[in-house]
């Protein structure tokens, strides 16, 4: 695999995790007496927050 394919991929997962994380968190803001919050993944090396 090239340098680039790599990069995709990885950026390809990145994006899922991150639209899965903003699923659960709307999820929590929605419904936050109904839903036990999950622990969150560790944060990425390149994560905001």
């Amino acid at each position: 695999m090239t340098r680039m394919e790599r990069l995709k991929v990885k950026r390809r997962l990145q994006r899922k995790i991150r639209a899965t994380v903003e699923e659960r968190r709307l999820a929590l803001a929605l419904a936050p007496a109904l839903s036990i919050p999950e622990p969150e993944p560790e944060p990425g090396p390149d994560s905001l927050s």
